[in-house]
């Protein structure tokens, strides 16, 4: 009789045992990864949402509408279900002490011209593509209205990527996060610049986006961020090859307003390779002005978007594309990186 009962507890003991060993190699948590400080994340740029009758409704940048705020909101969702979407995702971040883990799962990409193109690189290769292909993601906050009835107002906290929170990687091959760093890196990239799909691979994705600390710092915060293709479409905007900008050999000046838009005064810039390009401006009233090659206007040239305006002095304002400028005697320099990105810093 005691046999009996000791072989009925081993067993027991043994099923047990394998039940977990079982859990622990095929599951993943099934707890929600929420973000109890934000009321929600949510996602941003050119492409297109599904709304609850599959219509697609436009997206946009920051200072959207309640609605489209709402409709923008990214889900919170555990290990477990990450896995069900993509396993080899969920096994890439299986390795890592996943804090926070976001999804939005109907976002269309590339089926739209933003407007704008964007530059990427894979190695020493450049691609151009359309601006439907960029996105960034938002942490969101809901302020409840204090008087019953009326409407609360969405805010953005920190967005992802930032200069606090610029820590990101990506996640999958089919995207191009830049450098976190806040300078550029050697290719002109840097935080401050968007998430681009590679390829002009327009279609339905999944957007994930995992918060973990980064491998530098116990206490910094890192995202993960990768893309899942639900559905590829036909008829999307594709993604070109190109030959990046050299300044060498080429004549660099400063032109503008207070020589007339005329080759005559223009202020010829020094310097080599890729840069920097500097010279000395003497404005004796305010003045619109920007940098070209080739004395001409066949060549390129660049305006306010090239500005750095971290390092340049106060009262520089955009006019029309042109950098305007009060009076007073300024060093103009340009910088070119590998990917032809220009950088202009006065001072």
């Amino acid at each position: 009789m005691k046999k009996r009962i000791l072989t009925c507890v081993l067993s027991v003991g043994i099923l047990a045992a394998l039940a977990g060993c079982g859990n622990q190699q095929a599951g993943y948590s099934s707890k929600v990864l929420a973000d109890p400080d934000h009321n929600s994340w949510c996602l941003h740029g050119p492409m297109q949402l599904k709304d609850a009758e599959g219509n697609l409704v436009e997206n946009g940048w920051n200072g959207k509408s309640n609605d489209l705020y709402e409709l923008s909101k990214m889900r919170a969702v555990s290990m477990k279900e990450l896995n069900e979407m993509d396993s080899g995702l969920a096994k890439q971040l299986s390795g890592k002490k996943v804090k926070y883990l976001y999804v939005y799962e109907e976002a269309v990409f590339g089926m739209r011209d933003a407007g704008y193109t964007k530059k990427y690189h894979e190695g020493d290769k450049f691609y151009q593509t359309n601006g439907s292909y960029t996105f960034k993601a938002a942490k969101l906050n809901y302020a409840a209205p204090e008087e019953e009835g009326e409407q609360g107002v969405y805010s953005e906290d920190q967005w992802i990527f930032d200069a606090k929170t610029a820590h990101a990687e990506a996640l999958t091959n089919n995207l191009f996060i830049p450098t976190w760093q806040e300078k550029q890196d050697e290719y002109g990239f840097s935080w401050a610049d968007d998430m681009v799909i590679k390829g002009g691979h327009a279609g339905t994705y999944t957007v994930v986006v995992a918060q973990y600390n980064v491998q530098q710092s116990a206490t910094v915060p890192g995202y993960g961020i990768g893309l899942i293709l639900k559905e590829e479409a036909t008829g999307g905007l594709p993604a070109e090859e190109v030959e990046t900008y050299s300044p060498v050999g080429k004549t660099l000046g400063v032109i503008g307003s207070f020589c007339g838009w005329g080759s005559e005064g223009e202020v010829i810039l020094q310097g080599e390779g890729f840069g920097p390009y500097s010279a000395q401006l003497i404005l004796n009233e305010e003045a619109s002005f920007k940098i070209r090659d080739s004395r001409d206007w066949s060549g390129s040239d660049w305006g306010f978007g090239s500005v750095d305006t971290d390092e340049s002095v106060e009262g520089l304002v955009n006019d029309g594309g042109n950098i305007k400028a009060p009076a007073g005697t300024y060093q103009v320099s340009i910088n070119f990186s590998k990917a032809g990105i220009a950088t202009i810093v006065i001072k």
